[in-house]
């Protein structure tokens, strides 16, 4: 028989660090945020000396959310891993050797986490060009198609940070809505 729980429900939610409940909560609001961080960097400067590169428009949404996929493909998302960020959080008291903290770090680390992984790539990927898109249409008189732009590093930096923040934000929620509809059916 399986048996399904929410993670709404304080059992579960005991047993997940604070930082990773808190990006699984504010999804709507990371998301938007790493886009939107994406986008700028893409897009380029907006006071200044503006810097309108196709290149950067049209290959830099599908470059950027590679970096963070390469990085889950490498090191597979742990969320008893402590950092710096889940000892400012506070206090966690879960042992990371409980059965249920168990089964949470074998889903992130499962091949159907990979396969995630590589659909919200392509999804984020085509999200973001699809953006560029129409910000190259509205740049297409200024639009300039070369690798020597000054924004151009800096550009594909930060928007790699926006969409792996995007990316990372995905993986948790699948993950721990995974998790807790497969608690109980072993």
């Amino acid at each position: 028989m399986t048996v399904k729980r929410s993670l709404k429900s304080t059992e579960l939610r005991r047993k997940v660090p604070p930082m990773v409940l808190m990006m699984a909560d504010l999804r709507t609001f990371w998301t938007l945020f790493g886009m939107g961080l994406a986008v700028a960097m893409l897009h380029g400067p907006i006071v200044g000396r503006p810097d309108y590169n196709g290149l950067r428009y049209l290959l830099g949404p599908w470059l950027c959310p590679v970096a963070g996929t390469a990085y889950y493909f490498l090191w597979p998302f742990n969320p008893y891993r402590v950092t710096a960020t889940d000892r400012m959080a506070g206090p966690f008291t879960c042992n990371a050797r409980d059965p249920d903290a168990q089964r949470l770090i074998q889903v992130f680390q499962s091949k159907a986490a990979r396969h995630f992984l590589l659909r919200a790539t392509l999804q984020i990927s085509g999200q973001l060009f699809g953006i560029m898109v129409l910000l190259a249409v509205l740049h297409w008189r200024s639009l300039t198609w070369t690798l020597t732009s000054f924004w151009l590093a800096p550009g594909l930096v930060v928007g790699g940070i926006g969409s792996s923040i995007v990316l990372g934000v995905e993986l948790i929620s699948w993950g721990l809505s995974r998790w807790a509809a497969g608690l109980g059916s072993e």
